[in-house]
């Protein structure tokens, strides 16, 4: 029995050499070592490191090959991209499996590998591609023979050499990527129109290289020129914005520009101020700068039908009014984009007004002096109409007046004038005008006043305003209290007088009133003024019918004839007036039990009076002696007497006061003395009959007064004083 756990003998030498093959870029280090003769049925190792080793052990040492007995070589197929120093040690390993894991210099051996040879350290199948938004995508293959390699990715004006490549001098640095992304975007500066080269370069740790290595050769990384364009389109100019709002649609139509092919428009709105309150701002268009996008990615195919402009139809929501920003942006086929909107006319921003409600309006009419006519009814004259509207017009309004028995005011529409534009007041539209004559011809009825409108949207209105008419028909009066004197009645005192009367009319009353008429017929008549009842109903509601009911109490006439007359005025002032004649009387009863009442005691007929032709000894009921006329020198005597059925009451015989420059002027003073006697004698004689109820006819009182200086009778008569009567005193 052989007990043997003793490591072999080492290699006593080793050598290598390495030949490049120049078809598959690779070569082939071979190894070689004397056969150790001490040995049976042995075999040998042969490990591999790009730095000297000696154990087996030893990081970086790894074993390629194992042989048997009897060979001592050995072919070693070197990696493609191993560039540097290769080192080899060959370990015995005897029968039983042992073997020294130190290792004796002189079992190893070093040399020189270059396995570069007819190989690009470079990846395949770089592309490069400009894909807008100011952005070049270049891809690429990772290189073969590398791994944790990195790409750098450079760009160039033109085709640079391996020779040429200096870094950011003749190259410009774009970035780097680890291995396995294969892709780079490479950010293209704003505004510029170029093309360029790019390259991918890549830098790897090989084996057995003391550190990592730059490949630059510039053999197979390359693409280009590839064509870049970050230049901003210029903005699109808007045509025009037309709203059409009685279809609630919106036209916009703006230019297409010639100098672009393929590029995209997007349609944007703001409801606000973007570009400033006086509006002479450029504003960035975005949704963080309050824009919404209306519309986008309209796209410039190369229709014929876009040539030269583009057109666009949309519809937009009823019953809405309001003032919108439009703007137009353009993005180019390289994805360059202009955002900028520019306001007013040749910019790409206007602002419209959204309208689909048709306008409102209001009207005044004016009389032939100017002055606002109020009343409903009109009647024969000038007028003036004024319509006040609450929006701007694309055109002046038209006007048409018509009755609802065929008349024709204006004869067919008549185009209004401006009033004012009231461009200056923000709360008020503009005003319109139109003159026209209403001849006594036209025939009465309900006036149409018929408006047409049409505003900047193209809403189409027309406005009928029917409250008004020509009036031709007076209105209708009833007086239902009092009852007439004709009707046998009569009012007592205490009793109330009702006052109860109505109007109509086809259109509408405006004044209803009454007054009175004290003594009604007689000597003392008396008219009160006009009177507005103060407790009037209008019935309808509408005018067009009033009554009313007033008390008045009859103790406030005398006894005797009155009239209450009631008139109505409609609002064309058209009147009509009634009048009734009424009885108040006072009654009493008598002792006898008679009643007798005043009033018609006054109306029976008077007794004849019995008339005795008065003299100086027989004097009449009232006997009024006058004799004036004694002068002497200038002291003149008056004398006179009053009598009463016979009586003397008063007399007098006097020298008058005054200086008489005439007989006229004596006798006529004298006259005027005798009757300051007699006038307040007369009235406690009428008083007398009513107080003490004498049960007789109410009598007569009359006074005679006898003159017989026909001078003084001709100056008493007279309605006027004269030169030489003006002097008289009395």
């Amino acid at each position: 029995l052989v007990e043997d756990n003793m490591p072999a003998s080492p290699v006593t030498s080793a050598n290598a050499f390495f030949v490049p093959n120049s078809q598959s870029g690779s070569g082939t280090t071979t190894i070689t070592w004397a056969d150790v003769s001490s040995e049976e049925g042995e075999s040998y190792a042969i490990f591999s490191s790009g730095e000297s080793f000696n154990k087996t052990t030893q990081f970086g040492a790894t074993q390629i090959a194992l042989v048997g007995e009897g060979i001592s070589e050995f072919e070693y197929q070197v990696p493609i991209g191993r560039l540097g120093t290769s080192h080899y040690c060959v370990v015995v390993i005897d029968s039983n499996g042992i073997f020294d894991e130190d290792i004796e210099p002189f079992s190893c051996t070093s040399l020189y590998e270059n396995a570069f040879y007819n190989w690009t350290a470079e990846p395949t199948g770089v592309m490069a591609t400009f894909v807008g938004n100011s952005e070049t995508l270049i891809t690429w293959n990772d290189q073969l023979g590398a791994e944790g390699e990195m790409y750098h990715i450079w760009r160039s004006n033109y085709l640079v050499s391996g020779s040429q490549f200096v870094e950011n001098v003749t190259m410009e640095y774009q970035g780097t990527v680890t291995d396995g992304i294969q892709q780079f975007t490479a950010q293209i500066p704003p505004e510029v129109d170029r093309t360029s080269f790019y390259f991918v370069t890549s830098e790897a740790l090989y084996q057995h290289t003391a550190g990592p290595y730059h490949y630059t050769q510039l053999v197979q990384n390359w693409f280009g020129p590839v064509y870049e364009e970050t230049i901003t389109p210029p903005a699109p100019r808007i045509n025009s914005i037309d709203i059409e709002g009685e279809l609630s649609m919106v036209t916009i139509e703006w230019l297409n520009d010639q100098q672009l092919d393929g590029e995209k428009y997007s349609i944007w709105q703001h409801e606000g101020e973007p570009f400033g309150e006086d509006e002479d701002e450029v504003s960035n268009v975005s949704e963080e700068n309050g824009w919404t996008l209306f519309d986008g990615d309209i796209l410039d195919t190369g229709s014929v039908l876009t040539e030269f402009t583009f057109t666009k139809n949309y519809q937009i929501p009823n019953d809405v009014e309001k003032n919108i920003w439009y703007a137009i942006t353009v993005e180019d086929a390289y994805g360059n984009k202009n955002i900028e909107a520019f306001p007013g006319s040749g910019g790409n921003s206007l602002k419209v007004k959204e309208d689909t409600t048709p306008p409102t309006a209001t009207y005044q009419l004016f009389d032939e002096n100017d002055e606002l006519y109020l009343s409903p009814s009109l009647v024969s004259g000038s007028y003036s109409i004024r319509v006040s509207i609450n929006e701007y017009l694309f055109s002046n309004p038209t006007v048409d007046l018509t009755t609802s028995s065929g008349g024709k005011i204006t004869n067919g529409p008549r185009q209004m004038l401006m009033y004012a534009d009231n461009l200056l007041d923000p709360n008020q539209g503009p005003e319109y005008y139109h003159t026209f004559d209403i001849s006594s011809s036209v025939s009465a009825g309900l006036i149409t006043i018929t408006v047409d409108m049409v505003d900047e949207s193209f809403n189409n209105q027309q406005l009928n305003w029917t409250e008004r008419s020509l009036d031709a028909q007076k209105p209708t009066l009833t007086v239902y209290s009092p009852a007439s004197a004709g009707d046998g009645s009569k009012y007592l005192y205490g009793n109330k007088i009702n006052i109860n009367a109505g109007a109509t009319d086809d259109v509408q009353i405006s004044l209803i009133q009454y007054k009175f008429t004290y003594n009604y017929g007689s000597s003392s008549q008396e008219v009160t003024a006009w009177t507005t009842p103060e407790n009037s109903q209008d019935v309808n509601g509408d005018g067009s019918a009033f009554v009313f009911n007033e008390e008045i109490s009859a103790g406030n006439f005398d006894p005797g004839t009155h009239a209450v007359t009631v008139r109505a005025i409609d609002s064309a002032g058209n009147e009509v007036i009634e009048q009734i004649q009424f009885i108040v009387d006072y009654c009493r009863n008598r002792l006898d039990g008679t009643t007798v009442c005043n009033y018609e005691e006054d109306l029976k007929p008077e007794p004849e009076p019995i008339i005795v032709e008065p003299s100086f000894s027989d004097p009449p009921y009232v006997f009024v002696w006058v004799s004036s006329g004694i002068a002497f020198i200038s002291i003149i005597l008056m004398l006179f007497v009053i009598m009463f059925a016979g009586c003397p009451i008063t007399w007098q015989s006097k020298i008058q006061t005054e200086i008489a420059l005439s007989l006229t002027e004596s006798e006529y003073v004298a006259l005027s003395t005798s009757m300051q006697e007699v006038i307040p004698f007369l009235n406690p004689l009428k008083e007398i009959t009513v107080v003490f109820e004498i049960p007789t006819k109410t009598p007569s009182f009359k006074c005679k007064v006898w003159e017989d200086n026909e001078s003084c009778i001709k100056v008493v008569t007279s309605p006027k004083f004269t030169p030489r009567t003006k002097h008289m005193v009395i």
